[in-house]
């Protein structure tokens, strides 16, 4: 579910504990400070409407765009694994997660999810998701983008931002009238600058706190 629609979360390890806490709720900041926990990590909530288009999807050289296959739902796990191994706090996702969460998931749409390949490797993908109860409460028809990734070695050569256009459009054409997402303010591969490139504007502040156990 998205963040955004969460009050917060605890999370649990054998080295450390997480608080994610919406930054508007001071008096909830105050209680996990005076726990000794810390803030760590920032992140926007992020929207974009889909009135105005998108910055035109440019492929680069040598890579074919496809959709989202169940024949190839395996191979999108491990890219996935493999793009997110250098992103703060990410881990692993075995088989019985990535069903559960991911691709998996109701919420999944497999029609406006798309990837680059070069040959038979995905360099690169964008995982979409809409949540029913949350457009009805809110009166506007809403694309989540859960994930994009660009796996190391096609860094740099435009993939997160063509397969964010494509999404994009893709989600005009399906009927969506807005795009939302979530996005780590120090994510190393500068996912926050892309967003506000393709028109993203952040809408609400999250902060990790931690504390070593």
């Amino acid at each position: 579910m998205p963040p955004s629609y969460t009050g917060g979360a605890i999370r649990a390890c054998r080295v450390s504990s997480w608080f994610y806490l919406h930054d508007g709720n001071a008096g909830a900041a105050a209680l996990v400070a005076a726990c000794g926990m810390r803030p760590v990590r920032y992140w926007y909530d992020m929207q974009r409407e889909l009135a105005e288009p998108p910055p035109p999807a440019v492929l680069p050289d040598g890579l074919r765009l496809v959709g989202y296959q169940r024949s190839m739902d395996e191979a999108w796990r491990l890219a996935r694994n493999d793009a997110f191994a250098d992103h703060w706090g990410s881990v692993d996702r075995d088989q019985a997660s990535w069903q559960q969460w991911f691709t998996g998931s109701r919420a999944f749409r497999p029609s406006v999810s798309f990837a680059l390949v070069d040959g038979d490797e995905i360099a690169g993908f964008v995982l979409s998701y809409e949540f029913e109860a949350i457009n009805t409460a809110g009166g506007v028809r809403e694309a989540w983008i859960g994930q994009v990734g660009t796996r190391r070695p096609w860094r740099g050569r435009g993939v997160a931002s063509a397969l964010l256009s494509r999404a994009l459009n893709a989600y005009t054409d399906a009927g969506y009238q807005r795009a939302a997402l979530s996005v780590d303010t120090g994510n190393p591969t500068g996912a926050l600058g892309l967003y506000e490139r393709c028109g993203f504007a952040v809408k609400q502040h999250w902060t990790t706190f931690t504390r070593p156990l």
